[in-house]
């Protein structure tokens, strides 16, 4: 995605150091008070937690078990395992930032500021567009699973090739960015930008490349999307009133498509705000604001909007799911009789270690002589049949 704070062509005369000042001054930037940046960590921290926990819970339902590996789920499973990949590397390293009080410049140093410069845009893409794509793919799948009920045309073999190329077509169109990121270090200072030079026009490639993100990557997708369901409707009033198959399949598909109808609006509201501030700081008139960018405040909201998605997803997978469900509570009530059997174990093999009873019991023969009987002790304290005799 291409970076929210671009210049005018006079940025190629302005060394990043005088350029972090003057943005600094021009947007009234200031360090944060204790309070916001806690704030913002909560809200990171909740987000990540809920999309780690929530995508990992979707991944391991539907790779556990083979009756759950259909051609949806399976394209399910890939956008959680982007989204996995989107809050893991991104919105831990956003945490990061927050928490050492980052005011755009560089908290990492050498080679690894370096891989993160150009690997964290690279990675954030792939992961936004790997979602977009398969989104789009599987409304196509519902789409034609519901006008062509007798037809496979998106088995789960056809499905894993798809994902395949999905990720492909998304590294592809996210490659620029590594060559884009430049990482310096003036004055001391270690500044991470987007700058297309040598090689192409500053301005004009920084144009396009957001262009093309957003029509191919965003508006393409969703008119598709659109397409496709307007399509699904008007084929299920036609096909109403013949009682044909295609009711039977909608009906049978309906919660999908409302899953599906409802991951993809997420997703348009959550990436929305960034969209809007690209094109905002790039076709502004303003010089100052297609140097600098907008406000960190707008830049935040934006960004935490759009990672946020990931933490949404799987609330909507268990919403509509009622199967993703009914596993989770199988596996909580496993897990729950694990840790219910250990705690039984280790409170009886305590109660054993810690209580040695000594039983003795004396009884007299003809010759009254005294026999005293103790059972034996085993290693881990648990007593033994036998018993020892001792005179």
């Amino acid at each position: 995605m291409a970076d929210l704070n671009k210049t005018s062509n006079i940025t190629s005369t302005i060394k990043p150091l005088d350029r972090l000042n003057i943005c600094m001054e021009y947007l009234n930037v200031r360090e944060e008070t204790n309070t916001e940046i806690s704030l913002k960590i909560t809200a990171y921290s909740l987000a990540l937690g809920l999309a780690m926990i929530g995508n990992i819970l979707v991944i391991v339902i539907v790779l556990r078990k083979t009756h759950f590996k259909t051609t949806t789920n399976l394209f399910i499973v890939n956008m959680a395992f982007s989204d996995v990949m989107m809050a893991l590397i991104c919105m831990t390293i956003s945490i990061y930032s927050i928490a050492v009080k980052n005011m755009g410049q560089s908290t990492f140093q050498g080679i690894l500021g370096l891989l993160i410069c150009k690997l964290l845009p690279f990675l954030q893409g792939i992961s936004v567009a790997v979602s977009i794509l398969t989104l789009s793919t599987l409304a196509a799948d519902r789409f034609l699973a519901i006008v062509y009920p007798f037809q496979n045309f998106i088995s789960k073999f056809r499905a894993k090739i798809l994902i395949v190329l999905i990720w492909m077509v998304a590294a592809l169109f996210n490659a620029p960015l590594i060559y884009a990121m430049k990482f310096y270090k003036e004055g001391g200072v270690m500044v991470c930008y987007e700058i297309w030079e040598p090689y192409f026009d500053e301005e004009r490639a920084s144009k396009n490349y957001t262009i093309v993100l957003f029509v191919f990557l965003y508006a393409i997708p969703l008119i598709l999307v659109t397409f496709f369901y307007t399509a699904l409707i008007r084929e299920l009033w036609r096909g109403k009133s013949l009682h044909s198959n295609k009711t039977r399949a909608f009906a049978e598909n309906k919660s999908v498509v409302k899953m599906v109808m409802t991951i993809i609006i997420a997703f348009a509201v959550c990436w929305l705000p960034i969209h809007v501030n690209n094109f905002i700081v790039l076709f502004s008139s303003d010089e100052m604001i297609k140097y600098c960018g907008l406000k960190h405040s707008i830049i935040f909201i934006g960004w935490f909007m759009g990672h946020v998605n990931t933490s949404i997803n799987p609330i909507i997978y268990f919403t509509y799911n009622e199967k993703f469900r009914k596993e989770l509570k199988n596996m909580y009530r496993a897990v729950r009789e694990i840790f219910a059997g250990k705690k039984r174990t280790t409170s009886a093999t305590t109660a054993l270690s810690i209580v040695k009873p000594r039983i003795i019991v004396t009884q007299f023969n003809a010759q009254n002589d005294v026999v005293t009987l103790e059972p034996k002790v085993g290693d881990f304290g648990e007593a033994n049949s036998g018993f020892e005799v001792s005179t």
